[in-house]
């Protein structure tokens, strides 16, 4: 009953994920293929995992990039209210963390303020609550991995060292932990940059997005204008 619960929050947020975006096939027609011939830009080009993921899928399925993208990006909202349930449970009772995934649902809408879906929004929301749980609950081996994988999907993974460190008591073996994951973070950095070529972008993007807002016309849907600052 619960796995259906958060199936039914999923398929919400999926729907209204595909629904609110003013181009929901702009990912697989534009941003995929300019992923895959390095010219959409940097950091976009080193958020690997989805854009190779999906394309490596359909030329071995037969499915059409279109048809997993939305099976997939379904899956990864499943995978994430999962993730954000189980972590909540590590505190609270049964009933609150449905509640506190139900809250994540609710607003998540807040945030679909572009005109498309990036491939690696979802999934990073996926990664980045598993690795919270796994670092809460000392499952080192699962954080390395979880945090290699998330590494591939975005470079703001690596906060979950931040995270680790904050979960766990501080001590020597700690730090030797820190050292390791970092070391595998790095790895992963810097190897995307070395094979795909360095490509220098603006990492604090808040001036950029003011910006942007500024662009705005006066007559512009009131949802996007109020909520683009979320």
């Amino acid at each position: 009953g619960r796995v259906l619960v958060l199936l039914s929050l999923a398929v919400a947020s999926g729907f209204a994920d595909q629904r609110m975006r003013a181009y929901p096939e702009h990912v697989v027609q534009k941003y995929i293929p300019g992923i895959l011939d390095r010219s959409y830009g940097a950091p976009a080009i080193y958020r690997v995992l989805m854009p190779y993921g999906l394309t490596y899928l359909a030329n071995s399925t037969g499915w059409t990039l279109s048809a997993l993208w939305l099976a997939t990006r379904l899956l990864a909202f499943l995978l994430a209210y999962l993730a954000i349930d189980r972590y909540l449970r590590t505190w609270f009772s049964s009933g609150e963390a449905l509640t506190g995934v139900a809250v994540v649902a609710a607003t998540i809408p807040l945030t679909f303020t572009n005109s498309w879906a990036h491939p690696d929004a979802i999934p990073e929301l996926a990664l980045f609550a598993l690795g919270c749980y796994e670092a809460v609950r000392r499952r080192d081996v699962l954080f390395a991995l979880t945090l290699a994988v998330a590494s591939l999907n975005s470079e703001t993974s690596g906060l979950l060292l931040l995270v680790y460190l904050v979960a766990q008591p501080w001590c020597r073996q700690t730090a030797y932990k820190l050292a390791v994951f970092g070391t595998i973070w790095s790895a992963v950095y810097i190897g995307l940059r070395w094979s795909i070529g360095w490509q220098s972008y603006e990492v604090w993007q808040l001036g950029k997005n003011m910006e942007f807002l500024k662009l705005l016309p006066p007559a512009y849907d009131p949802y996007y204008r109020s909520y683009a600052w979320f």
